[in-house]
């Protein structure tokens, strides 16, 4: 963390069925994402999101994500955001809200 601001950033190699579902595919999926912390236990991210897929006529999946993460305590967050396209291939906003217990 730098004053406060975390970097990250991702490749991950993601395999799966083909259109049909006959054959598999590849996707490549990279990202990368800057969070703040804002006041006490609640964090601010955004970050560019890029799925390239191997399938045949597939089309390149981009989006920028932001999300609030508040720390409840040391075993459960909370996060609540929306993905926003930015290529065609994409959804147009895609909200969500999760929690994750950690022991």
């Amino acid at each position: 963390m730098i004053n406060k601001f975390a970097i990250a950033g991702m490749t991950a190699g993601l395999l799966g069925p083909a259109a049909g579902g006959r054959a598999q595919h590849a996707d490549i999926a990279n990202s990368v994402s800057i969070g703040h912390a804002v006041v006490g236990p609640l964090e601010y991210h955004v970050e560019f999101y890029s799925d390239v897929s191997t399938e045949r006529d597939a089309n390149w999946v981009g989006t920028f994500d932001t999300w609030f993460t508040y720390q409840v305590n040391k075993s459960i967050v909370l996060d609540a955001g929306v993905y926003i396209r930015v290529t065609a291939a994409a959804d147009d906003w895609h909200p969500w809200i999760r929690m994750t217990w950690r022991h």
